[in-house]
């Protein structure tokens, strides 16, 4: 399941989690590639429970697109104890997705 990530919630959601890493996803609704990343990243979270899967729409959220000086979207962003740990910008395929998140030793479910 994917958690709803907002600028109320950012901190406790994201920042302070210490139990699991978060990949957060970042989109606005009139983007395609955001919307084609979508699914997959819904898939991605359904897949693995031992990871944190947050959306966040940064036309809705635009202090987070600026705390983090974003550019370019889709972009991913791999959170770990409170520190990104990793940020991957533009549309991937789930491969691409899953090479990303073991290259940083993530622990995915198999």
């Amino acid at each position: 399941m994917e958690l709803k990530i907002t600028s109320q919630n950012f901190l406790e959601k994201v920042l302070k989690e210490k139990e699991k890493p978060v990949l957060l996803d970042c989109f606005t609704e009139w983007c395609m590639p955001c919307k084609m990343l979508s699914p997959i990243i819904s898939e991605i979270a359904k897949e693995n429970k031992e990871l944190i899967v947050g959306k966040i729409d940064l036309e809705k959220n635009q202090d987070i697109a600026e705390k983090f000086h974003i550019t370019g979207i889709p972009v991913l962003f791999l959170f770990k104890n409170g520190e990104v740990l990793d940020t991957k910008v533009g549309s991937a395929s789930k491969e691409e997705i899953l090479k990303f998140l073991e290259k940083n030793e993530i622990k995915l479910d198999k």
